[in-house]
């Protein structure tokens, strides 16, 4: 599904989009929805603050995983392939690792998240 998402923006510009940026959030499916929203959202602004900004513009393409014993593996795989990510933290409920989100990297890596599901509310 990912793969036929990329392609159709692509489809629109090919050769522009190809030289775009994409940052990659996980979510947990066994989180709530408006949780996930919200979890996603943290992630999300973690890493903006801890990476530099992009000269292009960024697409964010939200993506889902089982649990956090899942989102954790995930933040290890995409550290032994160079990607920085950050795994947000919930303090104030008993939720743990909700969400990660990358930092924006190149179209050709996104091969590694193409096994992924698109995140469903």
């Amino acid at each position: 599904m990912l793969e036929k998402l990329l392609n159709l923006i692509c489809q629109k510009k090919p050769i522009e989009t190809r030289m775009n940026k994409y940052s990659y959030a996980f979510v947990r499916e066994d989180l709530p929805n408006i949780v996930k929203l919200v979890q996603t959202g943290h992630a999300c602004m973690e890493i903006g603050f801890i990476t530099r900004l992009p000269q292009k513009e960024t697409f964010l393409i939200v993506l889902s995983v089982k649990n956090q014993k899942a989102l954790i593996k995930i933040s290890e795989k995409l550290e032994r392939q160079k990607i920085k990510n950050h795994m947000f933290f919930e303090p104030d409920f008993d939720y743990g690792y909700t969400a990660l989100c990358t930092e924006p990297v190149e179209y050709g890596k996104h091969k590694i998240f193409e096994k992924y599901n698109l995140l469903e509310i």
